[in-house]
Order: C-alpha cells, then structure tokens, then sequence
C-alpha cells in the first residue's frame, strides 16, 4: 500500500475513534489527572525485510557499423564514412567491417535488505487534553543487524541504527471504565547502514531517511496513588525508506518499505502533585417545616371591664402585647400566619359577647401589626361558643362563678411559622 493510502487510512482512524470516544467519554466526580508525565519502554522490534530495485552503470562494448553504411552508402564507404562515426576499418577479413565502442547502458540489480528482531528502547512525553485524548512527542531506537542479499548470491552483513522522533495520538474511549487506548502516530528518522564493506556495488553505509506511520492498542495499569502507571502496547510501524544513501553514488536505488511489529512495556510516570479532588459541595439544610403554637392572654389582664378597643387596653395588657412582639420577633425565622380569637364566658347575652370577642380579636391584631408584625393576620370573635372550664355550675353572676370562669374570657394567638 502506498504511503499516502496508509496516511488517509490512518486519519481515518483518528475520526473514527474520536468519534466513538466522544460518544462513550464518561464522567464522574474525581478531577481527571491532567499532569505531565514521561513514558520510557523496552521494546522489542519484529522487524521485516524488503526488495529494492536499483540501477548500476553500464561498461562498454565493441559494434561493428558496417551494415549500418551499407544501407545508408550502398555499399559504398570507406574509412572516411567510418572516421566521421568515431569508428576504425577493418579490410583484412574480405568483409569490410567499421568498429565503434559504445556504452552497455546501466544495468538492473535487485537486493534484499532484511532487519533481524530486535529489542530497542523509546520515550514519550505526553499530556492529557481531555477525558479521551492524550497528544505525545516520543522518540524509538534500534539497533538491528541487518542483512543485504543481492541478485547474484553475494550476502553482506552488518548493524543498522534505526531510530525517529514524532508525535502520538492516545485515544480512551472509555478511560474511566477500561483504560485501554488506541494509538495513532507519524515520525521521521533514519535507518543507518553500518559497517558494510566490499560490495559489488560499492561501499554499503549510510543515513536512509525514513517516514514512520504508527498504529496500535495499549493498556494502563494504575500502580499506586500517586498516579504510577505500568504501560504497555503493540504497535504496527509502516516505514518509507529512502535508500539512495546506502549505496555509493553510482547506484540509484528506489524508495523500499518495512512493516514491523513492536512490542512495548514500561512506565508512565507523571510530573508533579496529584489532582486533588475538591470537596463535595454542602447539602442544604432541610427546609423545616412550619408549626403552629397557641399563645393565651387573658381578658381581664389585657381589657378593662367589659371593654374591647385599642382604649380599653390595660397597661399591664400593653407589657403582655409587647412581650408577645418581642416572642415573635425572637422565636421565629417567618411566619406564615396568624390568627386572632377572642372569647367570652357564658354569662350575659349570647349576641353581645360575640360582639365584645370580635372587637378584642381585631384589637390585639391591630397592636401586633402597629407594633411591626408583618405577616398575613385574622381576627375572629368566637363568642361563649368554646369555653374551657367543665366544672362551674350557675348561671347567676356571682363572684365565685365569675371568678370560676375567668379561663374563659381570653384571647387566643395562634401562630404557625418557621421557628430559627
């Protein structure tokens, strides 16, 4: 496959492993590791061979360019046509003959250059950008020995240096869950030819360019809390080799290619302090829920005798009203409602203590609200309908019985809020 294939099937791959890493990225709450770290792995290189075609000068060879001036004289030529041509007469053999020397014309050799398995080391530094992509610079090194097999059965040996720097793309597509990535990378380098001496072709040795196209899987393993990581991957090398340096410079080789597997273990040491993750945000309190308290003053300490506006309230009804505001003011955090309810005894007709409780309930209302309780407010009267003594007999005022009923006659404050 030709190199600019390989190139496009390799961007290729890069879309489509973004594309699923995107589509399977997962997040979670602990800050993802995002430091700098270095990757130096012992590789072992299951290295390839391949066939180069190249041109080798030609020598020179005698031709005789006498039918050549037959045809063009007739038969009529003599050393004169033949000098013009750069050639010699030759009139001995009965044959009239005209000899030039000529080039053979370069000729055509074919050569197999093989690389030996062989271990070799690399280093990467690398970043991570986001949840599935991690961008490298690395570099690799070999050292092969190398063979280069000719058409005509002659075998020369040696060492190569083989070696690039370039740049990675680490893809996770799930890298929370399964940290396996795929691994995406171009480099440039050289592969050195060495100590190959007396070849039919000259001197071998020599520093081939060469373009690398990378492609493969990896695996981390988290090693300890610090963010040590074992490392290991394979990956497939395709190299474009430009050989015309191997050779002496009468030779013209033409461009070869290697495919080799490698095999890499290793660690990943990451540079600087560990991601710290942050602290989980504090839970909001509960919203309490709102209760409701029954606050009871009585009558006779708030009102003078039979009397239920704002003028008929005692002094000491005046000290009860404030320490209620203060209560309120003090206890609760808001307060959702209050409600009013003034009471009556029994004694007396029905319909006025129902006007006499009505007027007390608005009159306590009305104070709390001058007095700065701001929040939604009713008064009701209730009359003699509720009573709270079980135990006074009589229907005749007398100052025991009134005195018995005295419970009766208040003023009920009842309110529901949220306390602090």
């Amino acid at each position: 496959m030709k190199l600019g294939n390989r190139l496009t099937t390799c961007v290729a791959g890069v879309a489509a492993l973004a594309f699923a890493a995107g589509a399977f990225a997962q997040g979670d709450n602990i800050p993802q590791d995002k430091r700098w770290y270095i990757a130096p792995m012992l590789s072992y290189g299951f290295m390839d061979h391949d066939r180069f075609g190249f041109s080798v000068p030609g020598g020179t060879h005698i031709v005789d360019l006498a039918d050549r001036l037959d045809e063009e004289y007739n038969g009529d030529w003599g050393d004169v046509q033949c000098g013009a041509l750069g050639g010699t007469t030759d009139w001995e053999s009965g044959q009239p003959h005209c000899y030039v020397e000529e080039s053979a014309g370069p000729g055509k050799e074919d050569v197999k250059v093989k690389n030996k398995d062989s271990f070799g080391v690399s280093l990467a530094i690398g970043k991570p950008i986001n949840s599935w992509l991690n961008l490298e610079a690395y570099g690799f090194y070999f050292h092969p020995r190398q063979t280069f097999s000719f058409a005509g059965g002659e075998v020369y040996s040696g060492h190569a240096d083989v070696w690039g720097i370039g740049a990675d793309a680490l893809i996770f597509p799930v890298r929370d869950t399964v940290p396996v990535f795929g691994i995406l990378g171009a480099s440039w380098g050289k592969m050195n030819a060495k100590h190959f001496n007396g070849t039919p072709v000259g001197d071998i040795g020599g520093h081939a360019s060469t373009r690398n196209l990378d492609v493969g899987v990896g695996y981390l393993h988290n090693l300890n809390d610090y963010g040590l990581k074992l490392r290991a991957e394979y990956r497939h090398r395709y190299t474009s080799v430009d050989a015309k340096d191997w050779f002496g410079s009468d030779v013209s080789p033409q461009h070869g290619h290697f495919n080799s597997n490698i095999v890499s273990v290793g660690l990943q040491i990451p540079l600087g302090a560990p991601p710290v993750a942050a602290e989980p945000a504090p839970q909001p309190a509960p919203t309490p829920e709102p209760v409701t308290q029954t606050v009871t003053l009585s009558a006779e300490a708030l009102f003078a005798f039979d009397q239920g506006d704002l003028e008929g309230l005692q002094r000491e009804g005046r000290r009860n009203l404030d320490a209620l505001v203060g209560k309120l003011d003090a206890d609760y955090a808001s307060i959702q409602n209050i409600l009013v309810e003034g009471h009556t005894d029994r004694l007396g007709p029905v319909d006025y203590n129902q006007q006499l409780s009505e007027e007390r309930a608005n009159t306590v209302a009305a104070y709390l609200q001058n007095h700065g309780i701001d929040a939604p407010m009713t008064a009701v009267g209730k009359g003699e309908s509720e009573p709270v003594t079980t135990d006074c007999v009589g229907d005749v005022a007398t100052n025991k019985l009134i005195a018995c009923l005295q419970p009766d006659r208040r003023v009920e404050v009842n309110i529901t809020g949220i306390g602090h």
